[in-house]
């Protein structure tokens, strides 16, 4: 084979290569998955579940009829802020189409669970991945290096296992 032809069956080659590599690129970034998209999204933290958005049936579903309150009360006696005990919303985190919820659930099966939704084009949140983390996080960077590094049990609701057990 000559030098001009073997240039061009290289030009070829690297050409479909890249091409290959636009398209999976693409592909990749339409069908991005739940953790990818918590992991690049920045959120506007939320504290209370009266701030959540309405309806959270998705989330209901998840907790299986289990209440959560928030994180802190007003203790009148003592005016202190105090932690609610019992099950309840560590965090959350909205954007325009994503929002997670953390939370930690008390006895029986005690665990910290965060619950990732995708905002649907009717505006309804869908529960897209839940996990319990083997660790507490205390922000939501913590919670993103947490799951970065696998620190977790992911929950397939549905499958006949107990979505409140990690």
């Amino acid at each position: 084979m000559k030098a001009p032809e073997r240039w061009s069956m290289v030009c070829l080659a690297v050409g479909l290569i890249l091409s290959m590599l636009v398209v999976r690129t693409s592909a990749g970034a339409a069908g991005a998955s739940a953790r990818e998209i918590f992991l690049s999204t920045d959120f506007t933290l939320v504290q209370r579940l009266d701030s959540l958005p309405s309806p959270m049936s998705s989330l209901d579903a998840v907790l299986a009829g289990r209440k959560l309150t928030d994180p802190v009360y007003f203790d009148q006696a003592t005016q202190m802020w105090k932690p609610n005990p019992g099950d309840r919303l560590v965090f959350a985190g909205s954007s325009a189409s994503f929002w997670f919820v953390y939370y930690e659930l008390v006895e029986p099966n005690a665990g910290h669970h965060v619950v990732m939704l995708r905002v649907g084009s009717d505006g309804k949140p869908q529960v897209a991945e839940h996990l319990v983390l083997k660790e507490r996080a205390w922000s939501t960077p913590q919670l993103k290096n947490a799951i970065r590094r696998g620190e977790f049990t992911v929950i397939s609701e549905g499958n006949g296992e107990d979505p409140t057990r990690s």
